[in-house]
């Protein structure tokens, strides 16, 4: 009997900020598995479907057409849909809730 190994994760860090109950916008860490072929998009989905479904991000197409996914990551203006990954991951996204109001 072999022992098997352990699924390899990465850690991804999305920037997240409520302004109803934050003063300001701080960083948050999630473990997720990980696939060499994973997209940024994928590992922010796992995020929202199995650890945090408060993470609000957009996308739509998942093949670097439409731009709806585009954020900051690592510093970086990217599609997240086509961006990979192989170390941790600093995610900016927009979403609704970094709007202020008027």
């Amino acid at each position: 009997m072999t022992a098997q190994a352990s699924p390899r994760t990465i850690r991804i860090e999305a920037m997240r900020y409520n302004p109803e109950t934050d003063k300001e916008p701080s960083w948050k860490s999630y473990e997720v598995p990980f696939r060499d072929d994973m997209s940024v998009l994928q590992g922010l989905q796992y995020i929202k479907d199995h650890l945090d479904g408060s993470l609000t991000f957009r996308w739509s197409c998942r093949m670097a057409i439409c731009g709806s996914c585009g954020m900051m990551v690592n510093d970086t203006p990217q599609l997240a849909c086509h961006a990979f990954c192989a170390t941790t991951c600093r995610v900016r996204c927009a979403s609704r809730r970094w709007t202020t109001s008027r």
